[in-house]
């Protein structure tokens, strides 16, 4: 059992003091109608003055959830209809006029419901007391008394299930004498329905509380950076294969110059020289306009000057007849060597002659590779 907290504690399904199987509450908060009133004037029996309660509703809420089935309140109108047979429990005063009796057990009696304009015919009651949030119910010898305030007033339906709440009871005067008072349970239920929807944990589905929202909340900024960089897709998507240009059949290349010389200008011969069976001309000394002949007489002895070009000494009679030994074995060579029209006895013209075939052949390639 919960401990007694300072709004009090609630039992459920207490039907005598003391009994143990009932259910303690701890009361956790308590909210009162804010249109309340205890002191409604007002009205007049037997020369004395009374005052009556308006909008006399308050909600208790409960340290935990009950295992009893909550009731069913009345939200309609136009119930409970005039003369409706309506229940009132409690432990209050069984015996009015005289010192207060508590019963032993819970109390319950039939009383009917009055309309506010019946119940202002019948009692000593004025439309200042009876507002639209109030309603009464009466029977003879029985009724509501010292106590039971803050009891359910009870349509009974054929099962537990379908009763319904239609009042709670507020006050009344002299009991069993005039109609009981009670707070009108559907002119209440709206203000109810708020205030439950508010402070309960789990208010009941039939209510059709709004859910609360269920926003994710903003993460906290953190200085540790992440760990996979933030990368930016491409604005477009490549495609599958690469757009390359196919080279055209032909290449739109230029064709290439002339090919060079292949002697230096310096060096050049004015005219090729002819191939003949006698001994060549001797150079003149002068060397610049002589003109030589490829002759099958071996080549004179160079010697190398400092300006890298090759002149010729003079030549003995017995240096021609050794040569003239080796004509038969040299003139097969000398005429495949003859169309280059250099003097093969010349080092630097040997030298442009090997430097230039490699060139020719390397455009040879080339023309080739293009045609």
């Amino acid at each position: 059992m919960s401990e007694p907290s300072d709004y009090g504690t609630v039992y459920v399904g207490r039907y005598a003091p003391g009994q143990d199987n009932a259910e303690g509450f701890s009361v956790v908060s308590q909210v009162i109608h804010p249109e309340f009133n205890g002191q409604v004037c007002c009205g007049k029996a037997d020369g004395f003055w009374f005052y009556g309660v308006s909008n006399d509703f308050m909600l208790l809420k409960l340290s935990r959830e009950s295992r009893t089935r909550p009731i069913q309140l009345n939200k309609s109108e136009f119930r409970p209809y005039s003369g409706e047979k309506l229940h009132v429990i409690g432990f209050g005063d069984i015996a009015p006029g005289t010192d207060f009796v508590r019963p032993d057990k819970l109390h319950q009696v039939s009383v009917n419901y009055m309309t506010n304009d019946e119940c202002l015919s019948d009692s000593v009651y004025t439309p200042t007391l009876l507002t639209s949030m109030s309603m009464c119910a009466s029977d003879r010898g029985e009724d509501a008394c010292s106590g039971d305030s803050g009891g359910p007033l009870i349509a009974r339906g054929i099962t537990d299930a379908d009763d319904v709440l239609m009042g709670i009871v507020s006050w009344g005067l002299d009991c069993a004498v005039h109609p009981g008072v009670y707070a009108r349970i559907s002119s209440g239920y709206t203000w109810i329905q708020d205030e439950v929807c508010r402070m309960s944990d789990n208010p009941p589905s039939s209510f059709r509380c709004p859910k609360p929202p269920t926003s994710r909340p903003t993460p906290a900024p953190t200085d540790v950076p992440s760990r996979k960089p933030q990368t930016v897709p491409p604005t477009r998507v490549p495609s599958p294969m690469a757009t390359t240009k196919r080279p055209s059949t032909v290449p739109t290349t230029k064709r290439p110059s002339p090919l060079p010389s292949f002697l230096p200008t310096s060096h050049r011969p004015t005219r090729l020289p002819t191939l003949t069976d006698g001994p060549s001309t001797s150079p003149t000394e002068g060397g610049s306009s002589s003109q030589h002949t490829i002759t099958h007489s071996p080549s004179p002895k160079p010697t190398v000057v400092n300006d890298n070009q090759t002149s010729f000494d003079d030549t003995t009679d017995s240096e021609l007849s050794d040569a003239n030994n080796q004509q038969q074995q040299q003139q097969q060579q000398q005429q495949q060597q003859a169309f280059l029209a250099i003097p093969t006895s010349c080092t630097s013209y040997r030298k442009v002659l090997f430097i230039s075939l490699e060139i020719i052949g390397g455009m040879l390639f080339q023309l080739f590779k293009w045609y």
